[in-house]
């Protein structure tokens, strides 16, 4: 393979130190050497060093004591580029990712490079700027509607997050506009618009006495915009994932058993007045 360059201390009795694979240092014994390989080499990147074919490390620089004749390997593996992108907003998506015991947070659209075997797990955000999360494609083909994916690094990839408006049925009246239903496979925190079709959103109600919100059981927490006035009869009946529930100034009236069988809620947060 591709020669590394290795820097070696302490030099050895002969006085080498520092080498270029492949190449045999002599120690007395009980002498602590330390090495530091090349982070990458061409498009390879370092992975780990092996010690008579045993892993040692994975950090380019290992220290070992020489109480008998050892064989240090420096392995190094190809690298994959992973790009991170979104539809539907294409940009602006928040998006957690895992790999290599890191965590990091970042905005749709990313590039990270990682070494080949790596396996990354993505969490997109539930819902962003009035749209929910629909599916992760990865290289264009569906891999799953969930928004946490783990991919393996095996070759370059390209991921994205697809949204579409939230499964929201509205009923345009005049200037005004009320939600009466909501698909019940919602889940996750939901953030209610505050228009549709430029026109303000003031009341979530009911058909027939079904609350727009009824069995929604996948539904942590909703936060409801400025514009709603009024939430109706029996909303957010048998919502039992329902956690927390932010009800602003605005609204000025709260239907009948609006939270019904909402075994799971916690907080309540209501206007004083």
């Amino acid at each position: 393979g591709r020669r590394v360059r290795v820097a070696v201390s302490p030099a050895d009795h002969k006085g080498q130190s520092s080498g270029t694979t492949q190449f045999t240092r002599a120690y007395f014994k009980g002498t602590e050497v330390t090495l530091r390989a090349e982070e990458s080499v061409g498009a390879n990147q370092f992975k780990q060093w092996l010690r008579n074919g045993v892993p040692i490390g994975t950090g380019p620089t290992v220290t070992v004591t020489m109480d008998e004749d050892y064989t240090l390997q420096a392995v190094y593996v190809p690298t994959h580029t992973l790009t991170v992108a979104s539809r539907n907003p294409n940009n602006g998506v928040r998006v957690t990712v895992s790999a290599e015991d890191r965590n990091e947070l970042n905005l749709t659209p990313f590039n990270r490079t990682y070494s080949q075997g790596t396996q990354v797990r993505l969490t997109a955000e539930q819902n962003i700027r009035g749209n929910w999360f629909n599916q992760w494609l990865k290289n264009g083909e569906s891999v799953g509607t969930n928004p946490t994916v783990t991919v393996t690094m095996d070759y370059d990839r390209t991921l994205r997050a697809v949204y579409e408006p939230i499964p929201l049925t509205y009923k345009v009246s005049g200037d005004t506009v009320t939600i009466t239903d909501c698909e019940v496979t919602v889940s996750g925190e939901l953030v209610i618009p505050s228009t549709y079709e430029e026109k303000p959103v003031t009341s979530i109600g009911a058909v027939l006495g079904v609350g727009a919100f009824k069995g929604c059981s996948g539904l942590t927490s909703v936060t409801i915009p400025d514009s709603v006035i009024k939430i109706g009869d029996r909303t957010f009946l048998g919502c039992s994932g329902l956690t927390s529930v932010t009800i602003p100034d605005s609204v000025t009236t709260i239907g009948n058993y609006a939270f019904i069988d909402c075994s799971g809620l916690t907080s309540v947060t209501i206007p004083a007045s």
